[in-house]
C-alpha cells in the first residue's frame, strides 16, 4: 500500500490513521514534487481538518515505491488506501498533476464519499497535449538534461513567486523562499530527470473526458483555482477544464499575480478557499441528483482526439528519445 502522512494539529504521523470526525482532505501535490510543497498550508489547514499526504513513488515518503508514469495507476494506488481507511468522507485537493489524479480518483469513489474536489492550476479537458504552455514545454524539456543548478533556475522560472500584493517573494518573506526553494530542489533531486520525464508524460497522455463526464453528470461539487501569471500551464488551458464539466456546482476562482505554484506565495487565499469549500459542504448526506444526460461527440470531434493522440504519441518517441541518448 502506498505510504502516507497524516497532519493533525500540526503534527506529523506516519502510515497510521484514526479517525476523529472532522473532515478528511487528501492532498496530492504536482509535477515533480513531495508533500514538502504544501508548506504552512497542509499545517494550516490540519487545525480544522485532517490532512492526508501522498507522495508520488520515486521519492519522499515514497521514495522506495514502485515507479509509475500512469495518471489511472497513480489514482487507483491512492483509492487503495482510502479504501482501507474506510472514511466515510474525503475531499481530494490536487495541484497540476495532482489535480489530474484528483479528477480520475473521483469515478473511483463512491459518490457518497467524495464530497468535492479543489483543483489547483489543472490542465485542460480531454487527451492533454496543450497542458503545457509551448515555452513552459521547452523550457522544461531543454532543462531535463541540464545540469542540477541550471535545471533549478528554469523550473523556479515557470512555477513563480510573486505574492498576492505582486512582490518578489524572496524579498517580502525571505526565509519562506529558502525553505520552498530548498524543498524544490530536493524533490528534483529526488526524483530525477528520467522520473520526472514520464512524470509529465502521464500528464500530457491522461485522457480525462470519462471521468469529467462523471464529475458532470453526479454535479461533484468542484474549486477550480487558476493562477493568472502560469508559466508552465497557460491559464486559457485550465479554463477549458470549466467549460468542459457545466454543472451549477462548479465554480472558478482566479488569482491575481499568482505563478504555477502559488502554495507559498497565496498560501492565506488558498487556506480560505479551501476551507469555506469544505464547510459550505452537507456533511451528513449526498442530496439525490439526476444526472445530466450523456452526449455522445460528434465527428469532428472524434477525428480531433484521433490526431491529438496521435502527435502525443510522436512526442512522447521523440523525447524518450532523446533522453536515451543523453544517457548513453
Amino acid at each position: 500500500m502506498l505510504p502516507f502522512l497524516v497532519l493533525r494539529n500540526g503534527q506529523e504521523i506516519h502510515n497510521r490513521f484514526e479517525p476523529t470526525g472532522r473532515e478528511l482532505l487528501v492532498l496530492l501535490p504536482g509535477l515533480a514534487r513531495t508533500h514538502r510543497a504544501w508548506l504552512d498550508l497542509g499545517l494550516a489547514l490540519s487545525q480544522r481538518f485532517d490532512i492526508l499526504c501522498f507522495d508520488w513513488p520515486g521519492a519522499g515518503i515514497a521514495e522506495n515505491e514502485k515507479i509509475s508514469w500512469q495518471v489511472p495507476v497513480l489514482a487507483e494506488r491512492i483509492r487503495e488506501v482510502l479504501w482501507a481507511l474506510k472514511h466515510p468522507s474525503v475531499f481530494l485537493v490536487g495541484h497540476s498533476l495532482g489535480a489530474l489524479v484528483a479528477i480520475e480518483l473521483s469515478q473511483r469513489l463512491p459518490r457518497e464519499v467524495l464530497r468535492g474536489l479543489v483543483l489547483l492550476a489543472p490542465g485542460h479537458a480531454g487527451t492533454g497535449l496543450a497542458r503545457l504552455s509551448r515555452d513552459g514545454f521547452l523550457r522544461l524539456a531543454k532543462a531535463l538534461g541540464a545540469k542540477p543548478d541550471k535545471r533549478l533556475q528554469t523550473v523556479l522560472y515557470l512555477l513563480g513567486s510573486k505574492t498576492a500584493s505582486g512582490q518578489n517573494l524572496a524579498e517580502t518573506e525571505p526565509l519562506l523562499y529558502q525553505r520552498w526553494r530548498a524543498n524544490l530542489e530536493q524533490d528534483l533531486k529526488a526524483y530525477g530527470a528520467r522520473n520526472i520525464l514520464g512524470q509529465i508524460m502521464a500528464y500530457l497522455g491522461y485522457t480525462s473526458r470519462r471521468a469529467l463526464r462523471h464529475i458532470q453528470q453526479y454535479q461533484v461539487p468542484v474549486r477550480l483555482l487558476i493562477p493568472l501569471e502560469d508559466h508552465l500551464n497557460a491559464p486559457q488551458h485550465a479554463r477549458r477544464l470549466e467549460a468542459a464539466l457545466r454543472h451549477p456546482q462548479v465554480s472558478v476562482i482566479e488569482l491575481l499575480r499568482a505563478g504555477h505554484d502559488m502554495l507559498p506565495t497565496h498560501a492565506a487565499q488558498i487556506e480560505d478557499i479551501i476551507t469555506q469549500f469544505v464547510l459550505n459542504q452537507d456533511h451528513f448526506r449526498v442530496l439525490p441528483i439526476q444526472p445530466l444526460p450523456r452526449t455522445k461527440p460528434s465527428l469532428q470531434v472524434i477525428r480531433q482526439r484521433v490526431s491529438t493522440g496521435m502527435g502525443l504519441v510522436a512526442v512522447g518517441f521523440l523525447l524518450l528519445g532523446w533522453l536515451f541518448r543523453r544517457r548513453r
